[in-house]
């Protein structure tokens, strides 16, 4: 019964994504809002030998509410400004908060490359979602 439902679903999905449009610009401009790359701080802090918890500490508690109140997004910050919340942070923090590298990260991460992501996505409705 789940299974049917499920492929139902998708069929809806499908049925109501095949004519969608994406506004590139709008969509890059809205993700790289907010702070959804400050976890990769925290992993960037962490591969520097940080422990977690201290990582977490520095990351919420210092270094976001800092970013909240200046107003500035994380990829923004000067090294000297990373520096006040901790010193092992350097100029090799700034590619791992780029959107495409959160991106990379998180979708490898769950269903495989990006690039294998937009394969999938483009792939005709039929092979997609058959009927049996």
């Amino acid at each position: 019964m789940r299974l049917k439902l499920g492929r139902h679903v998708l069929e809806i999905g499908a049925l109501v994504l095949e004519d969608i449009s994406v506004n590139v610009e709008r969509t890059r401009e809205a993700a790289q809002q907010g702070y959804s790359n400050a976890t990769e701080l925290a992993d960037y802090l962490v591969a520097k030998g940080i422990p977690f918890r201290e990582a977490h500490t520095i990351l919420w508690v210092k270094t976001v509410v800092y970013a909240i109140t200046q107003r500035k997004p994380l990829k923004h910050f000067s090294v000297a400004e990373f520096q006040q919340f901790h010193p092992v942070i350097a100029e090799d923090v700034y590619p791992i908060l780029s959107l495409e590298s959160c991106l990379e990260k998180n979708v490898v991460r769950k269903v495989g490359s990006i690039q294998n992501v937009l394969k999938r996505r483009f792939l005709p409705q039929k092979q997609c979602f058959q009927r049996k």
